[in-house]
This record gives structure tokens, sequence and C-alpha cells, in this order.
């Protein structure tokens, strides 16, 4: 299970006692409506548009980073488990995002014919990292049918876990594999039971035993 990150920080570092609540909480609440994207002629870095919560995030992790020398070995540890967890939540508010990419057909606008090819030039990841990211986030992002309605994500206990930073991209790789492989003739409530079953034991072994 992943230690609970309770930071106390020392009088000369102050910055890692407020950088997990003050992050975490970023995550979460910023509105996902900024889309990042890489127009031709313009220099190659992404440009975030809308979401100043997000520049202080990322502001505070290079504040981080660059305050490691003055942290103590417990200090350390707290840190990096509130990193890992940060990470998590962080790829969670991606797969939501490449979703809503997806859904507003942001692709074609852009001039590329699938969202792949758009996460691909835009992110400068290679094809099977992009195509990977669209799959995630087809099972994990909240839907929504064409009139509004909000629905679950078809993972809706893995879409939970990995929001809470309790589940990583490795435990998430083993859950999508097993789910897809599942046979045809599995029922639903089977597909179900199977899924949350994963997503709590997932929280307790790495990738490897789950």
């Amino acid at each position: 299970m992943l230690v609970r990150v309770a930071v106390q920080g020392r009088p000369g570092t102050p910055l890692v006692a407020a950088f997990l609540p003050f992050v975490a909480s970023l995550f979460f609440t910023v509105p996902l409506g900024g889309v990042i994207v890489r127009v031709a002629g313009e220099d190659r870095g992404m440009r975030p548009s809308g979401c100043d919560d997000l520049q202080a995030a990322l502001g505070c992790v290079d504040a981080l980073r660059e305050s490691v020398p003055l942290l103590c070995g417990r200090e350390l540890l707290d840190a990096v488990c509130g990193i890992e967890v940060l990470a998590r939540k962080t790829h969670a508010a991606m797969l939501e995002l490449v979703a809503g990419i997806d859904s507003a057909k942001v692709a074609p606008e852009q001039g590329f014919g699938a969202t792949w090819r758009l996460l691909s030039a835009m992110l400068d990841l290679g094809a099977g990292q992009a195509r990977t990211r669209v799959r995630d986030a087809e099972q994990l992002a909240t839907r929504r049918t064409l009139t509004g309605e909000v629905l679950p994500a078809h993972l809706p206990a893995t879409a939970a876990a990995l929001a809470l930073g309790v589940i990583g991209t490795g435990q998430l790789k083993v859950i999508t594999q097993t789910m897809a492989a599942l046979p045809s003739a599995v029922s639903q409530h089977d597909r179900d039971w199977a899924e949350a079953t994963l997503a709590e034991h997932a929280q307790n072994f790495d990738p490897r035993r789950l």
C-alpha cells in the first residue's frame, strides 16, 4: 500500500510542507478546458491556454526540484511519495483531456485524421504511446451522451483509483489488458466484478504480482 504522505517540513524548507496539499488540490480543481495545440510555424513548446492554476502547479514542481539539496531523509521520502501520487493524478487528468479532445473532434480541426496522430505530433510521443493514451482515455474518462448526459467510465473503479493516486500506470496497463482479454461470453455483471476486484488489489500489488 502506498505510504500516506504527511509532510511536516522544517524551518529551512517551508516549501515542502506547502507543496503536496497545494499541488494535489490543484489538479482536480482546475478547469480541464485548456487545450495545448502546436501551431505550424511556432516553436515546439507546449502552449497552455486559460489554465493559470496549472502554471502555478508547474512552478511549484520546479521549486520543489530546486529545493532537493535542502531536504533531509524523511522529507525526501515524503516528497517522493507525494510526487508519485501527483504523477498518477496528473495522468488521470491527462486521460480526461484526451477524451475531451477526441469528443470535440479537435484532431480534424487541427489537420490530423485521428486523436492519436495529434497527440503524437503535439507531445512528441511515439505512435504506440499516443494510441495507448487514446485507448486508456476511452476506458477511464467520464463519458457524455449526445444530449450531454454524464455517464461513468467504462472502468469506473480503475478510473477512481488512478484519480486518487493509489494505482499507477503499470497497474493500469495490467487491468486494461486483462479486461480487454475477457471472452465476449462473460456477463456485464461478472466484468464489473472483475474490474472492481482488480482495481482494489492493484492498490496493494505491483504490476507483476497483480
